[in-house]
């Protein structure tokens, strides 16, 4: 993206506080996906983190850190799978990564 597009997106970004119909952990969630796109991996990890401390149970804001963080530190991506998977172990996205079966997601067994 040209210097002009990046600035807008970013400005654009800066628009999601006025969302207030929106929570402030999805708005943190949203700018962290924005941040994602614009390959600002640093500032996104600290919006999910922003994210997840307003939303601790939200299980797709855990998927997604986990996506942004499975190639830096699969472990770690691995725990947040893990707990996406306790909060709601139906959800089938963090099930294939971690490659587990349902009784261990359940339980929060060991993963790989």
């Amino acid at each position: 993206l040209k210097t002009r597009q990046l600035d807008e997106a970013r400005r654009k970004l800066d628009g999601i506080d006025g969302l207030t119909q929106l929570s402030p952990g999805r708005r943190a969630e949203l700018r962290a996906q924005g941040l994602q796109l614009l390959d600002d991996r640093m500032a996104a990890q600290a919006q999910y983190v922003e994210a997840l401390k307003l939303e601790p149970a939200n299980a797709e804001f855990h998927l997604r850190y986990a996506a942004l963080m499975q190639s830096a530190n699969a472990e770690f991506a691995a725990s947040h799978l893990r707990a996406a998977l306790r909060i709601n172990p139906k959800l089938d996205a963090a099930r294939r990564v971690l490659a587990i079966d349902p009784i261990e997601a359940t339980t929060g067994g060991g993963g790989r």
